[in-house]
This record gives C-alpha cells, structure tokens and sequence, in this order.
C-alpha cells in the first residue's frame, strides 16, 4: 500500500485527459511528470539527514529504553527514558522538517527561474510549486509512520499507508477538473493530511511507551487474556 500510495497520484493523472501514449504503450503526462520528478530531487538531503542523524540518534535512546527494562531499571528510570526518546524524536524531526519546508518554500517562489533553467514548460510551475510543498509533507508522513514500526504498531502503520493511498488517488482525482495549474494540488493536500495523521499517531505512541511495552506488546499479557476467555 505505502509503495502503491506513491505512485497512484502518477496513475490518475496518465490515464486522465492530461495523459498521453508514448512508444510501446506507455502512458506519460509532460507537464506532471517532470514537476514531480523535480519535487522529489529537492527533498533528497532531507531523508539523507532523517537516515544520518535522525535514526542513528533515535536508535540509541530506543535501545537505551529496551534495555533499560531488560535490566530491571526502576519505574522512574524507565520513564525518564522513554521522555528522552520521546523528547529527542520530535526535537530532531522538527530540526529535519522545518529546514526542508523553508527549502522548498524557497524553491517554490523561484519556480519560474527553475522551470527556465530547466527547459520544462512554463504551465508547470503551478504544478512545481504544488508538487515540492507536498513532497517536503510525504517526507514528514513517511518518516513519522516508519517510526511507529518500531514500536510494533503495524496495524497502524497499515492504516496510515491505507489513507495515504485513498487519499491521494481520491484528490488527485477530485481537483482534476481545476486544470493543468492545479495538477499537483491533490498530491499536496493528501501528503499534508497524512502527514499530520502520523505525526500524532507516532506522537501518541512516544505518550504511551510504558503501556505499549508492558501491556499492549506483552506476549504474556495477550497469552493470559486468551487463556482466560478459554475458560
């Protein structure tokens, strides 16, 4: 569902009027296509920085955590590490996302000079400026929901690449009729959604380490509550 949600927004748009058939059959959109593609390229440092800094720091103060509790730490102590976990995640998210946003707020006020530089058509700086917005939002979504796999919450990482998926095939479909200028609106607004969706689905998860770890991920818990509804 995560790699399908990606790409359903470049489906809607091949197979609607925008759409056009190249050699061998395959379907292409000139004024989306190469706009998204740009979009992407510019929000590249920023999962280079989410893998380099990001991850290496959350790691630690995830293994500090979890080991913590495998050596029989007090309550407190437990606690105190998951708020560093907690505070550390969304501290170096913020530090990561709010850059790339002023990057991409940047890079969509000069799309005119960008689209000229590039030799792209220029109907698509609408589409440009919608697309890297959005893209610097699917960055935010894709990194927060892969951050609750760590915590085991597959079920709500299923859902939030579910919504992701409907929400950008369903927009991007809706807001076609707008015309070429709005191409990548549907994009954006479905990538700013999601975004927020698993900015606090993984902010709630940080709230609640002690639960998820001792009762809700608890082999022994859901093997005691089986046993019990068996008798």
């Amino acid at each position: 569902f995560g790699a399908i949600g990606a790409w359903v927004d470049k489906w809607v748009v091949w197979l609607s009027p925008f759409g056009i058939q190249i050699q061998n059959g395959l379907l292409h959109a000139p004024l989306y296509d190469s706009a998204m593609f740009v979009s992407y390229l510019v929000v590249v440092p920023a999962y280079a920085a989410f893998v380099a800094h990001l991850e290496v720091r959350f790691f630690r103060n995830y293994r500090l955590f979890y080991s913590s509790i495998l050596e029989h730490a007090t309550l407190a102590q437990i606690r105190a590490h998951g708020r560093r976990l907690r505070d550390e995640t969304i501290a170096s998210l913020s530090a990561i996302t709010v850059p790339q946003l002023v990057v991409c707020a940047l890079v969509a006020l000069s799309a005119p000079v960008v689209v000229d530089v590039l030799d792209m058509q220029y109907r698509q700086v609408g589409t440009l400026r919608l697309g890297v917005i959005g893209a610097a939002f699917q960055f935010l979504f894709i990194t927060c929901s892969s951050l609750t796999l760590y915590f085991d919450r597959r079920v709500v990482f299923l859902l939030l690449q579910t919504t992701f998926l409907v929400l950008n095939g369903a927009l991007t479909w809706a807001l076609l009729p707008l015309g070429p200028t709005y191409l990548g609106l549907g994009f954006l607004a479905a990538s700013t959604i999601s975004a927020l969706i698993a900015y606090l689905a993984l902010a709630r998860t940080l709230h609640r380490l002690d639960y998820l770890t001792f009762i809700a991920n608890n082999p022994a818990v859901r093997i005691r509550q089986q046993a019990a509804k068996a008798t």
